[in-house]
């Protein structure tokens, strides 16, 4: 039997040809798939660029309220301290006026009951030897009287060098001093009094004091009372970083102080007292505590610093902090906030926009 020709085979075969009339349809299936595709991707750029943007929003959002609040913090700090200086000005002003009452009260009441028996010479070394030991101020306030006429020192209790010496002789910073207690004394009857002084112990320091004066008529004195600016100056420090060690605001916010040398004088971590600012650092090794140690003792003197957050366990978490210099007592003041919230907003951000992109997915 003879093979079946070629011709007679093809002609077994069907061929599926696409007609005209469905051209157009699987063209325009094709355009839709494409622009499908297309709409997809374009959607995602722009649900990535919804997300990112969203992100950025709530960073500089957040980041703007935490520097408002830790610096308005640590300007409430140092407003705070301001007027603590302040107040205490005014009440040792009051104490010194108070305490020279006192000493002028029993000037008198020994000059009452001795000036029929004893000379005015005698009467005055014997109401020297009565005020002498006299301390207040934590040891820190005394007396002093000098005779107007003469201006001969009779009583200098905190440095007894000064004793039976004159304006002329006496080492002052101000050869003026003594002079200008006279002067007050002479026309207005009394009056407070601020000069500087240098110690025989301390030749290459000046000590800044005030004082008030008053004048004595029986003995010629000028009768005065004073305590050291920075006497003064160490008992405001010690109150104010009692205070400072108690503050606390927002989350996780506090408040410390060291002083230019570095040292950390106030902070919620005890442990930390007494080192340097500069061998801190944060759990990611970065030095914070030489960052803020530069950044409050350079330039401006003021700034925002980032850290980790060591009281947090998630990497992320970070706290801002605000440092400034106090110069009047060379310390460095800084603020610090955690900034948890802003993160977790971020987290949470994240989480919504997964959802939102894998919900077509779900649906196609």
């Amino acid at each position: 039997m003879a093979a079946p020709s070629i011709r007679s085979k093809l002609s077994g075969l069907k061929i599926h040809r696409i007609s005209l009339s469905a051209a157009p349809f699987y063209a325009s299936l094709l355009v839709i798939l494409a622009l499908a595709i297309f709409i997809g991707i374009f959607w995602a750029i722009n649900e990535y660029q919804a997300y990112q943007e969203s992100i950025e929003n709530i960073k500089t959002t957040y980041n703007q309220q935490y520097q408002d609040r830790v610096k308005e913090e640590l300007d409430k700090v140092i407003d705070f301290i301001e007027y603590t200086r302040e107040q205490a000005n005014i009440e040792t002003e009051e104490q010194i006026r108070n305490r020279v009452q006192s000493a002028y009260s029993i000037a008198s009441h020994l000059y009452s009951m001795y000036k029929d028996e004893m000379e005015v010479d005698e009467i005055r070394s014997m109401a020297v030897e009565v005020l002498r030991p006299v301390r207040w101020f934590g040891e820190r306030g005394y007396y002093f009287a000098g005779q107007t006429d003469t201006g001969v020192i009779d009583l200098f209790a905190d440095e007894p060098f000064f004793e039976g010496q004159t304006s002329l002789t006496t080492p002052f910073a101000s050869d003026r001093v003594v002079a200008d207690m006279i002067e007050i004394v002479r026309e207005k009857g009394a009056g407070i009094y601020r000069y500087n002084l240098v110690k025989p112990a301390y030749p290459d320091l000046v000590f800044s004091k005030i004082c008030f004066v008053k004048y004595f008529e029986p003995f010629d004195w000028f009768l005065g009372a004073g305590i050291y600016d920075n006497d003064m100056a160490t008992m405001n420090q010690s109150a104010a970083l009692d205070s400072i060690g108690q503050i606390s605001f927002g989350q996780g916010g506090e408040v410390f102080v060291f002083k230019a040398d570095g040292t950390i004088i106030s902070h919620n971590d005890t442990q930390l007292l007494g080192r340097s600012i500069r061998t801190i650092v944060d759990s990611n090794d970065f030095k914070v505590g030489a960052q803020l140690y530069e950044t409050g003792s350079s330039g401006n003197k003021e700034g925002f610093v980032v850290y980790r957050d060591f009281n947090s366990r998630e990497p992320q978490y970070q706290k801002l902090c605000f440092v400034k210099a106090y110069e009047d007592w060379g310390w460095v003041i800084g603020a610090s906030i955690s900034m948890n919230e802003m993160e977790e907003l971020i987290v949470g951000a994240s989480e919504l926009s997964l959802i939102h992109i894998s919900e077509p997915t779900r649906r196609a």
